[in-house]
C-alpha cells in the first residue's frame, strides 16, 4: 500500500469495497507460496486505485462477474458515481472515487 495516512483520514469508501476487490483478485488468479498474488493499493487523482497482477486461473464455469457488477451497482446507489475496470493482458485495474468527508 501507498497511501499517505493523513488522506486515510480524510476519505470514506462504502462498506466492504476493499473486500470485493480482494475476493475477486483471489477467485480469478493463480498463485502460491513461490509465486503470490501481488496487489497493490495507490491513491491517483481523487480515486483509490486497486490493482492486482494477472495470472488467469482456469475456472471449472465461466464467471458471471457478479462480484465487480455488485460493487459497481453499490458504489452508484450509495455515491451517485461510477467506478472504473480496465483488465488488461498482465493487470486488473478497479478505481474507486474517494468520497471526501466535510
Amino acid at each position: 500500500m501507498d497511501l499517505d495516512s493523513i488522506l486515510l483520514d480524510q476519505y470514506l469508501l462504502p462498506p466492504i469495497s476493499l473486500q470485493v476487490l480482494m475476493e475477486n483478485a483471489i477467485k480469478h488468479n493463480e498463485f502460491s507460496d513461490n509465486n503470490p498474488l501481488m496487489m497493490s493499493l495507490t491513491f491517483d487523482n481523487g480515486e483509490l486505485v486497486f490493482q492486482n497482477f494477472v495470472r488467469r486461473k482456469t475456472l471449472r464455469r465461466p464467471s458471471s462477474k457478479i462480484g465487480l457488477q455488485n460493487l459497481s451497482e453499490r458504489y452508484r446507489l450509495i455515491t451517485q458515481r461510477s467506478i472504473g475496470i480496465a483488465e488488461e493482458e498482465k493487470t486488473s485495474t478497479v478505481r474507486l472515487p474517494r468520497l471526501k468527508i466535510e
